[in-house]
């Protein structure tokens, strides 16, 4: 992977406008980036970073805490397996959010989703702590080889030998042992649910037992069978004569039924001839009420007419007080306009002029000039309505005289529609005595007809109970016959109880002896399948630990120590001659000398003397350390398919002095050589080594000078 350039803004407070680097305007070799403090040095590597891994390795918390505004953006272009690809991070600080995106030339990779952008990158260039292992030294050392646990140096050997494989193939065997584990165990428990084979010597024996008992039992239920017959057929004719009993004395029961009935209805008869000759005496005060109501009719109808005829002398005489009302209203209106023309006609007689000559025209002397034609036509008026008043007082009668005669008119009409009332009641009750008459006839011939059956059915009862009281006389007790008949039946079921028992014992002991041979097979093929089992955990478990960390993983491992020494130790070389050694430590025996220890220590050789490289100075640790991680970076370059053509360091040669200080950059030419990079970009304080550099990046007040 070679990078091209970067583009930033609103990337931490130093870079709030756009921003960019063009490294294809530089030439290979080294490139020092270099400035005050703050300036934003490691700003610009670790964007880099960021563009990748949406991340700053020496600041812990997300990118868009870094960030300013809604607009912030990284943006990235890089060649990768011959292919341009361009990384966009955009970044909205504000409300902390993210999108990412990838395109190869112009065709989106991904469309914003950084769950999507992660698993991209990590697939063709890796994870970000490979990353910081290998190819980008962070300033705060983050996921440097020496600064991780031992535990985690052996991890980073792993990805960089590839050996995920080997550990998938590793799980996949310790499956492959589990399931066969689990099928021991079924079969050990399936062992011991099977338990012991019963004798089938002693069940077959015990079946003989039960077969002789059984043939005793059948013949005594045969003999109890026939006694149980007969008492059946006993038990039938008594039946027989009990229900013979029975009927008779349900026909007992129905005659007094039907007899009390009867009675019933002959007492209802005569109660209701009783009321029937009672109402027959009202006849004659009915018909005397009727005949005297016989004028109603045609008073009712004569009433009528005169309540009409008054109604209308009413409305005639309401009618002409309306009209003298109305005349003396017009009469009233006449004489105040008649008042004004008498004013208009004294005003035209006190004007100068007269209403003559020039003054002809006036509106005022116009409107009393014709006061007088005006005049006379309401006088006419006046006098032709008073004229019709008079007629109209002479017509009118007192109407208060005609409404009092109305009132006792309608009271009159209401009186007689009572009486109406009351004689349709009383012709209704006429009517009711024309049926009860006959009514009357009907009831008397259904009295002589009820006394008749009575006298018959009283003769049949006596019959029938007389026959009765022979039959049940000799009636035979069936107590005695039923409570033999269930001691007979009590005993044959107890009997077949015994025979069903000693069935379900011959039958559950011939099954016993079927499921004796199935379970001796049975054991017989589970042990089979045990020992193939066995041999399969064996297998399993001794290929799941050549898998294994201890096994060919390990052996890689410790097969890679050596070649990653050696590159260290050629870079070592160039910087110190033959002063400095490395060598790795992957393990070691317990004190006891009984068991190997994983350690993966780094072994230093300083001349004559060996040390581990935790006991250096200060300036001693950080050459070896840059020496092993520019060595992994070598390594990974050769061992993955990802090739590397870019590495960063940011101020690792920060606690050197001057002359460690020149060494380190013969250190870094060296590995540019012997890893094929095309660049090496490292951040420096001292003038002395950034101005080594081959092209140098000035970062000041927000911007970037190439130089």
């Amino acid at each position: 992977m070679k990078i091209n350039s970067l583009k930033i803004k609103g990337v931490s407070k130093q870079f709030p406008n756009e921003t960019s680097i063009d490294l294809t305007a530089t030439s290979s070799g080294l490139i020092a980036i270099h400035g005050e403090n703050g300036a934003g040095k490691t700003t610009i590597m670790e964007s880099i970073f960021g563009s990748l891994f949406r991340e700053f390795p020496s600041r812990p918390g997300a990118i868009y805490d870094f960030c300013t505004g809604k607009d912030a953006f990284i943006e990235m272009s890089f060649d990768l397996a011959g292919n341009a690809y361009r990384s966009l991070i955009n970044i909205d600080a504000d409300h902390k959010k993210q999108e990412a995106y990838l395109y190869n030339g112009e065709e989106p990779l991904v469309n914003g989703k950084v769950t999507d952008f992660d698993a991209y990158i990590e697939k063709h260039i890796g994870t970000s702590s490979l990353f910081l292992s290998t190819i980008f030294s962070a300033q705060t050392r983050k996921g440097n080889f020496l600064e991780l646990p031992k535990s985690e140096r052996k991890n980073l050997f792993a990805r960089l030998l590839g050996l995920e494989r080997l550990q998938e193939l590793e799980e996949k065997a310790k499956d492959k042992l589990s399931a066969v584990e689990t099928t021991i165990n079924k079969l050990d428990g399936e062992l011991a649910g099977l338990g012991e084979v019963k004798d089938v010597a002693a069940l077959k024996e015990e079946i003989k037992n039960l077969q002789a008992k059984l043939s005793t039992i059948e013949p005594l239920i045969k003999v109890k069978e026939e006694e149980l017959e007969d008492l059946v057929k006993d038990e039938a004719l008594i039946s027989t004569q009990a229900q013979r009993i029975k009927e008779m004395c349900d026909k007992v029961d129905k005659a007094k039924r039907e007899k009390q009935d009867l009675e019933n209805q002959l007492t209802h008869r005569v109660n209701e001839i009783k009321d029937l000759e009672k109402t027959l005496t009202d006849e004659p005060q009915i018909r005397q009420a009727i005949k005297d109501k016989e004028d109603l009719k045609p008073k009712q109808d004569e009433n009528g007419k005169k309540i009409i005829l008054l109604k209308e002398e009413i409305e005639k005489i309401s009618a002409n007080e309306r009209a003298r009302s109305d005349n003396r209203q017009k009469i009233a209106r006449l004489n105040d306009d008649l008042v004004r023309i008498e004013e208009d006609t004294k005003i035209l007689k006190e004007v100068p002029c007269q209403g003559k000559d020039d003054c002809i025209t006036c509106k005022f002397l116009q409107r009393a000039n014709g006061a007088d034609e005006k005049k006379k036509e309401i006088t006419d008026k006046i006098e032709s309505l008073q004229t019709e008043q008079k007629e109209l007082v002479e017509s009118s009668e007192d109407v208060s005289a005609k409404k009092k005669e109305l009132q006792e008119a309608e009271k009159e009409r209401e009186r007689m529609v009572d009486e109406m009332s009351e004689l349709i009641n009383t012709s209704a009750k006429l009517l009711t005595l024309e049926n009860a008459k006959e009514r009357l006839s009907e009831a008397k011939s259904e009295k002589d007809k009820l006394n008749t059956r009575i006298e018959t059915l009283s003769q049949d009862l006596t019959s029938l109970s007389e026959a009765y009281d022979k039959e049940k006389g000799k009636a035979t007790d069936i107590s005695g016959i039923l409570a033999k008949k269930r001691a007979v039946q009590q005993e044959i079921d107890e009997l077949k109880k015994d025979i069903k028992q000693n069935e379900t014992l011959i039958a559950y002991n011939e099954k016993e002896i079927e499921q004796a041979g199935k379970q001796k097979d049975r054991k017989a093929e589970v042990n089979k399948l045990m020992l193939a089992a066995k041999q399969d955990q064996a297998e399993w478990k001794l290929l799941a630990k050549g898998l294994g960390k201890d096994g060919i993983q390990a052996l890689e491992i410790d097969s890679a120590g050596p070649e990653v020494s050696a590159i260290a130790n050629d870079l070592l070389r160039e910087c110190f001659g033959t002063r400095f050694s490395i060598s790795f430590e992957t393990t070691r025996l317990s004190g006891d000398g009984e068991k190997s220890i994983e350690v993966f220590d780094v072994l230093v050789r300083d001349n004559d003397e060996t040390r581990k490289v935790e006991n250096l100075s200060g300036g001693e640790k950080v050459i070896l350390s840059e020496a092993i991680s520019l060595a992994i970076a070598i390594f990974n370059t050769k061992k993955t398919g990802v090739k590397f053509e870019t590495l960063f360091r940011d101020e690792t040669a920060g606690a050197l002095d001057p002359e460690n200080a020149q060494k380190y950059i013969l250190m870094l030419r060296k590995a540019l050589v012997v890893g094929g990079f095309h660049q090496v970009i490292f951040i420096a304080q001292q003038p002395e080594v950034w101005q080594q550099a081959d092209n140098k990046i000035y970062v000041h007040d927000g911007t970037i000078e190439m130089k």
